[in-house]
């Protein structure tokens, strides 16, 4: 919809209803692996998408899908999704005008170590330094 560049107005009063049915087809409230295999197909038609439409790939938006695509390639490392997940990491890196540390590292850990062992290291890393900040500060954040 965005491609389309409709117009923003205002309403004073209700514009829609939604009602939400709960069934197991449903990915956005069941198995969130479920959800990041429908991500996985949508993200690339929507990067697209943003890019007919005119989005500059160093506009808060493009800096937020970005971060969104380096997510999931991470989420669907960790699953097993080795080639899903190394399309999204390139997503990302299409999406964004400057180079990311922690990117560059996922990249060079995925292709040396794999997608899952590197997302073990990178689970550990995170806890080490959870750790770290919760003793340096009594055990709050």
């Amino acid at each position: 919809m965005g491609a389309l560049k409709p117009k923003l107005i205002n309403c004073d009063g209700v514009f829609s209803c939604q009602v939400a049915h709960y069934n197991d087809e449903r990915v956005s409230f069941g198995d969130r692996a479920k959800y990041a295999l429908d991500e996985a197909w949508f993200l690339p038609r929507l990067y697209e998408c943003a890019i007919k439409a005119g989005v500059k790939i160093d506009s808060f938006e493009m800096k937020h899908f970005s971060k969104w695509a380096f997510y999931l390639a991470r989420q669907l490392g960790s699953m097993g999704q080795s080639d899903l997940a190394s399309q999204m990491l390139r997503l990302s890196k299409s999406a964004s005008s400057k180079p990311s540390i922690s990117r560059q590292f996922v990249t060079l850990s995925a292709s040396l170590l794999g997608w899952e062992r590197t997302m073990r290291v990178l689970g550990r890393i995170q806890n080490l330094l959870k750790n770290t900040k919760l003793s340096e500060n009594n055990g709050r954040y």
